[in-house]
Parts: C-alpha cells; structure tokens; sequence
C-alpha cells in the first residue's frame, strides 16, 4: 500500500456506457493524500456510479483507476482493506442491533479499536441497542457512517453522506471529517448541495452528464459565482 505523499487515487480516462448511454464520460482526477475532495452534480449526473468503479462494484468500458498505486480491478480486495465506503442506499442488517452489526464488521476486518468505534457513536447520537429495522432512516444513517470510519481507513470514500442527518449530527460529522484528514487520511465525497462541498472541501470536482468538466479549489470555484445585486433608491434619481 501506498504510504507516501503522491497520489492516492489517480483516475484516466474512465468511461461506463449502460447500453448506449454512457454513464461517465473519459473521467480524469487525481487526489493527493490528506486531501478533501467533493464531486459535485445533479442527480444522475454520474457520481455513484464513478464510485463503485472505483471499488470494483462495476467494471468500466474503458479507462485505468489506481488507489494507493494499486489497480481497482486486479487489487481491489487489496484497496478494499483500507477503503471506507458510505453508499447512497446503505445495506444494513436489520435483523441485528447497531451493537451487533458493527462488531460483525470489526470482525470481517480483523478487529478494530472498539474505543473509537464507542467515539464516534457516542458523538453521533447513535442507538446502539434497538434492531436495526426499527430505527428511522436518519438513525441507519449513522450506523452506516460509523461502519465507513470505524476502522480508521486511508481513504474514506462518501455518496452523499448527511442525508437525512439533522444540523447537529451533520456538524458533528463534518468534525469527525476534518479530525480523518488531520490524522493523514483522505476523503472523497459526492454531493449535490454545493454549500456543503464549500464548507468541507478543498478541492471540488464538477459532473454533468457523466463527463467531469471542472476540478477547481473551493476559493477559485467561490470567486466563479454569479451575484445578482439589487439596489433601492430612497427617491427618484434622474439618469445622467
């Protein structure tokens, strides 16, 4: 696995037709390591799906993915090691307490510090003792981030992770973000509400149509807004 300061993903020329339609489009994007980076687009613009190509969830048409400088089709069991993944439509075991789940999940990767796994959860509100069906979708949505760090991995890869989270919980959740960066690790995380990828990223990646048309620093993207300014005179003003 990759441990220096290069890359830790590096994507060329991507593509994924479903049919005639081509998903995504000769995707190019590197990230560096300890990084923030948003993926920005409306719905269906093609940011799931660039996601499970890059964990082997779905093979590309064409195109190289690497993470850690390992290829994501060959060494995606390797990748998945030290990969959190946070979906849009989260499996859960229903049947099972949020207790149980996730100590089921420590074990598939060989155990993790349960100490931080009781931190996150306790900073998240989570309820640890309901099953898992009976909690509400918002609650689901805490296990599964809790599932994504719980084992402190080096790339951290989000769809859309604070949906249905109430304003305390997402502040919470974007500490424990900025706190995974600050250790050395790397975030990648979809979104399509900009103001959130303003607040978090450093860097923003622009989808349309499943074609990447801009990668910009949050700054320079903010520069790049469009204001509308109206101004109200207290009386008539003649023209000059």
């Amino acid at each position: 696995m990759q441990t220096d300061t290069e890359n830790i993903l590096q994507i060329d020329n991507l593509r994924k037709n479903f049919g005639g339609l081509a998903a995504v489009s000769n995707c190019s994007l590197k990230i560096k390591k300890g990084s923030i980076t948003g993926v920005i687009g409306p719905n269906g613009s093609g940011k799931t799906t660039t996601m499970r190509l890059l964990l082997d969830f779905i093979r590309p048409t064409s195109g190289l993915a690497r993470i850690f400088g390992l290829d994501t089709q060959s060494e995606s069991l390797a990748i998945r090691r030290h990969v959190g993944y946070l979906s849009t439509a989260p499996a859960l075991y229903g049947n099972l307490t949020a207790q149980e789940f996730l100590r089921y999940c420590s074990n598939l990767k060989g155990g993790c510090d349960w100490s931080y796994v009781h931190n996150l959860t306790e900073r998240l509100g989570c309820d640890m003792n309901r099953k898992i069906d009976t909690l509400s979708h918002g609650n689901k949505q805490k296990i599964a981030i809790v599932r994504a760090f719980m084992h402190r991995p080096a790339l951290v890869i989000l769809d859309e992770p604070t949906t249905g989270l109430d304003p305390l919980v997402q502040h919470e959740f974007e500490n424990i973000l900025r706190e995974t960066v600050r250790d050395g690790n790397t975030v990648l995380l979809s979104s399509h509400i900009l103001s959130e990828v303003e607040e978090l990223c450093d860097r923003v990646g622009i989808i349309r149509e499943g074609k990447l048309v801009a990668v910009e620093h949050v700054a320079d993207l903010k520069a790049k807004q469009v204001r509308a300014l109206q101004i109200t005179f207290g009386s008539d003003i003649t023209a000059q």
